[in-house]
């Protein structure tokens, strides 16, 4: 009987430690380890020329793809080949799409507008947005006074002309 436990005991002892040998991580003397690391830093590195590979195979040039009408145009061709596949139905096809076309219907609004309604118009946008954020206690709002005050300073340098990068990015 004693003979049997110690087997026993010797069975799922060693169960157990092939069982933690499978679920250990890579160990860190590993050679691949320092190369998956590279890679996933040339990833985040390199994030903005994916995005611009992204839309220039999209749209054969990326500056063209800032233009948010262009980009509407080809979400809305992107719902049309879905519904073409039976990948969603033509009613929720025929939804997003109208909800495509009032977006494309403000934007041409807004382009016609001269630039100081512009510029109140993004500001106001904005400040509505920053206050939210307050609201909800996700930015203090002396932190919201600064973001305020620097969209100003950029909105206060945009020509009108393009499509403003506001947003965390610099208009190019």
């Amino acid at each position: 009987m004693k003979l049997i436990r110690i087997l026993i005991v010797m069975v799922l002892t060693s169960g157990l430690f092939a069982f933690s040998a499978i679920a250990a991580p890579n160990s860190t003397n590993s050679p691949d380890n320092g190369t998956q690391q590279q890679k996933e830093g040339e990833f985040h590195k390199g994030r903005k020329t994916g995005c611009e590979k992204k839309y220039k195979d999209k749209c054969g040039d990326f500056k063209k793809c800032k233009d948010p009408i262009k980009s509407l145009e080809m979400k809305k061709q992107k719902i049309r080949k879905m519904q073409e596949e039976n990948k969603i139905t033509k009613e929720k096809a025929d939804e997003i799409i109208s909800k495509i076309d009032t977006r494309i219907k403000e934007i041409e609004e807004f382009n016609k507008l001269p630039l100081d309604q512009k510029k109140a118009k993004l500001l106001e946008r904005f400040k509505k947005s920053v206050d939210k954020r307050v609201e909800k206690g996700r930015i203090t709002p002396e932190e919201a006074d600064k973001m305020i005050r620097e969209y100003t300073e950029k909105i206060e340098k945009w020509d009108g002309n393009g499509y403003p990068r506001l947003h965390g990015r610099e208009a190019k």
